[in-house]
């Protein structure tokens, strides 16, 4: 996943890239020196930094985590980012 954010930040078109992540946020921007990181969690990060990306969801996703992501080239792209829960159940 790094080397195709990797590429995708040295092209000159705009992007979107949405999903879980599996990688346990419990703030963002995460503190890179916490010890509660995994190293792929922080290299994800460093990653997204090195390619001048913005990640847009500061709010927990699921129970006190952030997992998913919304990525994008340009920080005003996202506005009124708003969680409506889970898209169906296991009940």
């Amino acid at each position: 996943m790094r080397d195709l954010i990797d590429e995708m930040g040295t092209t000159r078109r705009h992007f979107l890239l949405m999903g879980d992540f599996n990688y346990t946020y419990s703030r963002w921007p995460p503190a890179l020196d916490s010890d509660r990181l995994s190293s792929d969690a922080k290299k994800f990060c460093e990653c997204l930094d090195d390619n001048f990306l913005v990640q847009h969801v500061s709010s927990p996703t699921r129970k006190d985590s952030i997992l998913d992501l919304i990525i994008s080239d340009e920080p005003d792209m996202i506005s009124n980012l708003l969680d409506l829960g889970p898209l169906a159940t296991n009940e």
